[in-house]
């Protein structure tokens, strides 16, 4: 059975970063025999997948300058040495993935390059001469023979700002977990007005923001409550916002939970809020996880209208795209939501619908196993 190669520093596990569980999930449901290039983690390797970890593949968390250009270079050697592979598809960074499909294109070997949103629009705004190498490694998706994208978001700015003329196929973001209303958890009571919200304690998921419309949510609906379940830089930050309103009865924050517990507040959850907002130097949300997620639960959703958001949304349908730089404009959906009964009944059913018809990793699997065949 042919072998293809996937390369792509600190691939799972851990979990961490939905673009490493979005490529995870196209190869493991592609039921193709893949070789991982990555980092050093000791990973146990299967019928399916076998890790070729190295000491120069970078952990992306907190890459050093040094550490990545010994990465480019290692990259770079690799790529003329290794012959046996039909296939390459490439998920390193815009500067590797730039590098790597030039460099195989100029070597007559095939590649894939897989693409998210924010690092296509964060080099598209980097400043100096970073950001202008950024670019010019960009420019160089033109090399490869296709291109994956996680939303239509990303694949205009590639064909409209790029110019990218290779093939660019959407995957939406497929459910990477169990945890579904029909999986193994029970039903919970739903808790009147509690909203939840996850993801990493960081600017761009705007958690300043959704507790500053909580307020308001608060004063016009007493019973509210919001949940957040996720760690990061921004955790005292938002303690202290969260002190500062008087909300520490109504709003908590919760660092390394379980699935299990995850899903239980999915289950018990109202609502599901993501204040992501663009952030000046480009950084955004591509298609989130997390919504995908919260929508297999049946919750309705509202989200920021930036970045691919609208791939995993459908506005008025399964939830409404706001403006999350405006605080009324997130407190008055949320409101109005958690007042209508019969519109939120009716968003669940379609969360339901959105996710079987559109987010199914076998589908994604699929789809991705026919475009490597294709090429």
């Amino acid at each position: 059975m042919t072998r293809y190669l996937l390369i792509s520093p600190d691939y799972p596990p851990p979990f961490v970063g939905g673009s490493l569980v979005y490529i995870h999930n196209l190869l493991t449901n592609s039921h193709l025999k893949f070789d991982v290039l990555t980092n050093n983690n000791s990973r146990k390797n299967d019928n399916f997948i076998s890790h070729i970890e190295s000491k120069y593949m970078i952990n992306s968390n907190s890459p050093g300058a040094f550490d990545l250009i010994k990465m480019y270079i290692y990259l770079f050697f690799i790529s003329i040495t290794i012959r046996k592979y039909e296939v390459i598809v490439l998920n390193v960074s815009v500067i590797g993935n730039g590098m790597l499909a030039f460099l195989l294109n100029f070597l007559g070997r095939k590649t894939i390059i897989i693409s998210y949103a924010e690092e296509i629009t964060m080099s598209m705004n980097a400043p100096g001469m970073k950001g202008a190498i950024k670019r010019l490694f960009l420019s160089l998706y033109k090399k490869t023979n296709a291109i994956v994208s996680v939303s239509n978001f990303a694949k205009e700015i590639l064909e409209n700002k790029v110019g990218v003329l290779s093939p660019i196929y959407v995957i939406p973001t497929p459910l990477h977990t169990l945890k579904t209303l029909n999986g193994h958890n029970k039903p919970l009571a739903k808790k009147k007005g509690q909203i939840l919200s996850v993801g990493r304690l960081i600017k761009r998921k705007g958690f300043v923001n959704l507790i500053r419309a909580f307020e308001v949510i608060k004063n016009s609906i007493p019973r509210a409550t919001l949940i957040i379940v996720g760690s990061g830089p921004e955790y005292n930050e938002l303690n202290n916002e969260i002190s500062k309103l008087g909300l520490s009865e109504s709003v908590f924050i919760y660092q390394n939970i379980s699935d299990k517990n995850l899903s239980n507040f999915y289950l018990s959850s109202e609502l599901f809020v993501l204040a992501n907002l663009l952030l000046e130097n480009g950084d955004c949300e591509g298609a989130p996880n997390v919504i995908v997620e919260a929508s297999s639960f049946g919750l309705p959703v509202v989200a920021g209208v930036y970045g691919g958001v609208s791939d995993v949304v459908n506005h008025t349908v399964t939830g409404y795209l706001v403006d999350t730089k405006n605080i009324e404009d997130i407190s008055s959906n949320v409101i109005n939501l958690l007042n209508d009964e019969k519109l939120m009944n009716s968003m669940s059913n379609n969360s339901v619908n959105k996710v079987r018809t559109d987010h199914d990793k076998n589908k994604a699997g699929l789809t991705f196993s026919k475009i490597i065949k294709n090429i």
